[in-house]
């Protein structure tokens, strides 16, 4: 959201919001709650507003922007970090290191990238390493939402097979990058087909 049409729409939604809680808000506060909420559409706060009216815990209380960035989001931050864990965890386990990934959740690559990529991600097998990797990716991954979202998330991580075309001045050789699977998302059979292999980098054809 952003600029005066918006602004009014949006405060005459607010309004009418807090009047079902019986609560009449001020001007400073329905500017306060627009600039929380400016990053997400007209359309997305009221579906917010909605999920919060229609929760039964929550929703007996007036809603503060935080409250519509939960239902906006889909649960608390830890909430959210575990469920992308989850798909980062098996992307691992089905895609693994020699491809490069692409796609997926923005802020799960900004949390890889950081973490040290997506080969250094990948190194980590037994159940302790994941662990370890699975508590600061989750802390990560919380901070980026608090601060809202993704920073100039990158476009793909590399693989072993790209850094390794690239390293052996054979940057034509990388294969396209894979997905990174969606929470809950399936892996499709044709994005793991395997790549054309080593020996064509070693050959240079």
């Amino acid at each position: 959201m952003h600029g005066k049409q918006d602004f009014e729409k949006f405060a005459t939604l607010w309004f009418g919001t807090q009047d079902a809680y019986g609560r009449t808000p001020t001007a400073v506060e329905v500017k306060l709650a627009f600039a929380a909420l400016a990053r997400w559409s007209l359309d997305e706060v009221m579906q917010g507003i909605e999920r919060h009216f229609g929760n039964p815990d929550g929703g007996r209380f007036s809603p503060k922007p935080a409250d519509i960035i939960r239902m906006i989001m889909g649960g608390g931050t830890e909430d959210l970090a575990l469920r992308a864990w989850s798909a980062v965890e098996r992307s691992i386990r089905t895609i693994g290191p020699y491809r490069s990934i692409c796609g997926g959740d923005p802020i799960s690559r900004c949390v890889i990238r950081d973490m040290g990529g997506w080969i250094k991600l990948c190194a980590n097998q037994s159940e302790r390493e994941l662990d370890f990797a699975a508590r600061e990716f989750v802390k990560r991954y919380a901070a980026y939402v608090a601060h809202g979202g993704a920073f100039e998330p990158p476009e793909h991580l590399p693989g072993i097979q790209e850094r390794d075309a690239i390293a052996s001045c054979y940057p034509d050789l990388c294969e396209s990058p894979v997905p990174l699977l969606e929470a809950a998302s399936p892996a499709r059979r044709e994005d793991l087909a395997p790549p054309r292999g080593r020996a064509a980098l070693e050959s240079g054809t």
